[in-house]
């Protein structure tokens, strides 16, 4: 899991958002379960909204920042994008909405303890939550990376166009 970023980002992959929960697609628990191979032996279905979710959070802002994601227009996808602010604009103001976006919880009790070493924020509809503990570090790890590796890209690509523009300008006689 530690480099799903560069999956949701790499140019050759599209996106296909998902973001209905198995209870608004099926009337109940046990039809959730049987369509599982094996049936309930996964473990519980998973009711937190998709928006609410932190790994898919963390792959969608990943996703969308890269331009990555094939059925934006969707209307479920629609409304997990303008659920909250997404990760925008800059490398360095994107990551500081990306964390921002990791410091609430929907779970109340977490916001009054101490989770990879910042303080939780209570909300209800903005919070982001994880299963594992270490995931939300991961997770901002991963974005920082990924978008600091698109931004040089960027920088690096941009340089060698000025550059090859100047070789042109001063290998071009005319002639």
């Amino acid at each position: 899991m530690w480099d799903m970023g560069r999956l949701y980002s790499f140019q050759e992959c599209e996106v296909i958002v998902l973001p209905m929960l198995a209870d608004q697609l099926e009337p109940s628990r046990s039809d959730v379960c049987a369509s599982f191979p094996g049936g309930d032996v996964w473990g519980d279905v998973n009711n937190r909204p998709y928006k609410n979710r932190g790994w898919c959070c963390a792959e969608f802002a990943v996703a969308r920042y890269n331009g990555r994601i094939a059925n934006l227009a969707d209307p479920s996808v629609q409304a997990v994008l303008n659920s909250r602010s997404w990760p925008d604009g800059s490398a360095t103001e994107s990551c500081r909405t990306y964390a921002a976006m990791m410091k609430n919880t929907t779970i109340e009790e977490m916001s009054t303890s101490q989770c990879d070493h910042s303080e939780l924020t209570y909300n209800p509809v903005l919070g982001v939550d994880f299963t594992n503990k270490g995931d939300r570090a991961a997770v901002k790890y991963n974005f920082f990376k990924m978008t600091l590796s698109r931004s040089i890209a960027e920088e690096t690509a941009g340089r060698l166009v000025r550059a090859g523009a100047r070789h042109a300008r001063v290998t071009d006689t005319g002639g």
